[in-house]
Parts: C-alpha cells; sequence; structure tokens
C-alpha cells in the first residue's frame, strides 16, 4: 500500500535543477539527465530514480530527513552507515547497490544524500506471493 508524499518536517522534495547539479558533480559536466521521477511512500527519506546518458546508467537518490529534531538517535545516522553495510553486503557477494556516492557536507543541497546504482528487485509483498519454486530462480 503506498501513500502519497507528504510535505513535513522530515520529508520535502528538492528540484530537478539540483539533482542535476548532483549528478553533474558526480559523472561530470557534460552529464545529462533524460528522467527523473519522485518515488511515491516515503515519510522520513525523500527518493527518486533519475537515468542519465551519460554517464549512462540508472540511479537512486535518496535525501536524508530535512529536521531532525523528531527523530532517535539512531535514526539521525543511519543513512551515514548506509555505505558500510553495503560494503558488508558486497563482500558476502550478496546483491545490492553500488554506492556511487555519500556526502553531508551541504555543498550542494542542505542535507545528506546518497546516490546508489538502482538494481531490479522485488517488492517483497510481492515475493513472498510467488511460489516457492519461483523464488530461488530470481535473480540467477
Amino acid at each position: 500500500m503506498s501513500k502519497e508524499n507528504q510535505i513535513s518536517s522530515l520529508y520535502a522534495p528538492i528540484t530537478d535543477e539540483q539533482i542535476l547539479s548532483i549528478a553533474r558533480d558526480t559523472f561530470g559536466e557534460g552529464c545529462k539527465v533524460k528522467q527523473i521521477s519522485l518515488l511515491k511512500g516515503g515519510q522520513f527519506n525523500t527518493t527518486y530514480v533519475f537515468e542519465t546518458e551519460a554517464a549512462e546508467g540508472k540511479w537512486v537518490l535518496r535525501l536524508a530527513p530535512v529536521e531532525h529534531a523528531h527523530l532517535y538517535s539512531f535514526e539521525k545516522e543511519m543513512m551515514a552507515i548506509e555505505p558500510y553495510i553495503y560494503g558488508l553486503l558486497q563482500a558476502e557477494d550478496i546483491p545490492s547497490s553500488r554506492v556511487i556516492r555519500y556526502d553531508e557536507t551541504g555543498n550542494l543541497i542542505a542535507r545528506p544524500y546518497l546516490l546508489i546504482e538502482f538494481i531490479k528487485s522485488w517488492i517483497i509483498q510481492l515475493y513472498n506471493r510467488l511460489p516457492t519454486t519461483r523464488r530461488y530462480n530470481i535473480g540467477r
């Protein structure tokens, strides 16, 4: 069940120009963004998927909450730990996104963000509806 995103003290979108700025700072000034989509359902992180022509690829941009006043202490640092977690998964050959960039400097946008490689995945509710014999063949 997906809810429409609500602008709040935690969740807030950014402009396409800001996303383009992040893409060009990451992939080079010649980077061309083809498509940007705001994902629905987030309550804390603001999440986008965008595609680029140069560098060619599909990427997920996750923005940390706008304000931290209403977060538990462990929630305030969760995004900063994610690159480490992704590294652990990859070291064990567990399929996961490659971290392209984590930035908490505030130079491009005023909150931390994580840019990761988009990988095809299954929504867990759909996965659980598959027959067991089909589950083991996904991703192989």
